[in-house]
């Protein structure tokens, strides 16, 4: 439970620092480095680059994360402006990335799967281990604040 508590929190945090910042006009981009697909370690672009993936599945793979990360932006959304509880956040985290594993499942040989998502696991623990320290870091600095203003 606590790997999944962990993982769901580190796909929160991803998301939310990789939503791009509002843009004015109607025109949707990909969004920057860090936008969709921007938290992908190069480990994982080498991986998926060496499954040589036919045009259909790119499009296939790239459409369900785009999904999921839409997915994460609005359920972070709701979390800051407090219109979902934490339970709600990470019942709803979860779901978005179980259903993005099940997507990819169904776009990969199962030999490629295989290959695909401990690396996938891999990469959550070490972005969810930076969120926690940088986190630990940000309410280091909120609690040190008001000592300061003494």
């Amino acid at each position: 439970m606590k790997k999944i508590l962990t993982f769901v929190l580190t796909l929160l945090c991803i998301t939310a620092q990789s939503a791009p910042p509002p843009t004015s006009g109607g025109s949707k981009g990909k969004g920057g480095p860090r936008g969709p697909g921007g938290s992908e370690s190069a480990e994982m672009k080498a991986l998926l680059e060496s499954f040589k993936l036919t045009d259909d599945q790119k499009t296939k793979y790239e459409a369900a994360k785009k999904k999921t990360s839409e997915e994460m932006r609005a359920i972070s959304v709701g979390k800051k402006d407090g219109t979902l509880t934490m339970d709600q956040v990470l019942k709803q985290a979860l779901a978005s990335h179980k259903a993005f594993n099940a997507a990819v499942k169904e776009i990969l040989p199962p030999e490629q799967f295989a290959k695909w998502e401990p690396l996938r696991e891999s990469d959550h623990h070490k972005i969810a281990q930076a969120h926690k320290a940088r986190d630990e870091a940000a309410a280091k600095g909120k609690a040190s604040a008001p000592e300061a203003e003494k």
